[in-house]
C-alpha cells in the first residue's frame, strides 16, 4: 500500500513549488519587474526541485552551474560589452541563494525519505489505523477473518491451541430504557475499550457489527480463556457511561460463544460457526435470566 509513498510525496512537494513559481511569475508580471528577476527565480526553484527529488548532490551541481553561468554573464558584460562595473547586492544575494536552496531542498528530500522509511516500517499498523481508526487495537470483519485464518495456520504448524470468543451485548433493551437509542453503540465502545485494555497485545480483537465483537486468544486453553472472560466482565462492571452530564454505571451484560481450536474446528469457517452456535445458547440463557 505504501510502496511508492516517497515518490508521491516528492511529486506533491514539487507540484507545490511549481505552483509557487507560477504565482511568483504572475506577481512579477503584475509589477513589471526586469527579466533577470524571472531568471533568478526560475534558477532557485529549479535547484529546489532537483535537490528535493534527486538529493542534495545533484542540487549542488545544478546550483554550481547556475553560479558559473551568472559569473560568465557578469564577466562578459564587464569585460566585453563594458555595460557593468560591479556586482550589486541583489545579485550577490541571488548567487548565494542557489547553493543555500540546494542544501534546503536536499534536506527536505532526505526528510521525505525518513518519512518513507517510517511508513514502510509501520505499514501494517498504519494500514490498520486507516481501516479501523484505532492503530491495530481493534479490527473489523475483514481484518479479523484474515487474522483467524492466519492463527489457524500458525496453530496447525505449532501443534498448539487457541480460543475464539464471539461477544455480544445481552441486555440491549434495558440499556436503551436508561440511555436511549444510542445505548448500544455507546455500550459497544465501552466493551471495545475493555477488550483492548484487558487482553494481550498478541490477542486479536475486532468489531464485527454494531454490537457483535470477536476475540482470538492464541496459545490459550479453555480454562485460561474462561479466566480472561471473567477479567473482562469484572472490568466491564466498573465502567461508566455519560448520560445528560452524569456518569452512570450501565451494568452491561455479555453474551458469549466460545470455540476452541482444534476441538471445535480446524478452519476459520468451522470455528466461527461453532462460536456463533454457542453464542445462541448463552443468549437464550441471558434472556431467561433477564425475565426473572
Amino acid at each position: 500500500m505504501f510502496k511508492s509513498i516517497a515518490k508521491k510525496i516528492k511529486l506533491a512537494f514539487i507540484a507545490i513549488l511549481f505552483i509557487a513559481l507560477a504565482m511568483s511569475f504572475f506577481s512579477f508580471f503584475s509589477n513589471r519587474v526586469v527579466a533577470e528577476d524571472y531568471l533568478y527565480t526560475l534558477g532557485l526553484y529549479t535547484v529546489l526541485m532537483i535537490s528535493a527529488y534527486f538529493g542534495i548532490t545533484p542540487g549542488l551541481i545544478v546550483a554550481l552551474l547556475e553560479v558559473l553561468f551568472w559569473g560568465a554573464v557578469y564577466f562578459y558584460e564587464t569585460n566585453v560589452t563594458k555595460t557593468r562595473y560591479q556586482l550589486s547586492l541583489k545579485e550577490i544575494v541571488w548567487m548565494f541563494s542557489f547553493p543555500v536552496g540546494a542544501g534546503l531542498g536536499g534536506y527536505l528530500g532526505n526528510y521525505l525519505m525518513i518519512i518513507d522509511k517510517l511508513f514502510k516500517r509501520y505499514s501494517v499498523q498504519i494500514e490498520s489505523l486507516i481501516k479501523t481508526g484505532q492503530l491495530g487495537m481493534l479490527g473489523n470483519e475483514n481484518t479479523f477473518q484474515q487474522s483467524l485464518k492466519e492463527e489457524c495456520s500458525r496453530a496447525k504448524r505449532a501443534l498448539s491451541q487457541f480460543a475464539l470468543f464471539v461477544l455480544e451485548i445481552g441486555n440491549v433493551e434495558a440499556l436503551e430504557k436508561i440511555f436511549g437509542l444510542d445505548a448500544v453503540s455507546e455500550a459497544t465502545k465501552k466493551v471495545s475499550e475493555v477488550l483492548c485494555h484487558t487482553t494481550r497485545d498478541i490477542d486479536k480483537k475486532a468489531l464485527l457489527d454494531e454490537s457483535l465483537l470477536a476475540l482470538i486468544l492464541p496459545d490459550t486453553s479453555r480454562e485460561n480463556s474462561t479466566r480472561t472472560l471473567e477479567r473482562i466482565e469484572e472490568r466491564l462492571a466498573r465502567v461508566e457511561m455519560e448520560y445528560r452530564g452524569r456518569s452512570i454505571k450501565p451494568h452491561i451484560q455479555l453474551k458469549y460463544g466460545l470455540a476452541m481450536f482444534p476441538e471445535d474446528g480446524k478452519t476459520a469457517e468451522e470455528l466461527s460457526k461453532a462460536a456463533k452456535a454457542n453464542l445462541k445458547v448463552t443468549a437464550k440463557k441471558v434472556r431467561t435470566d433477564n425475565k426473572k
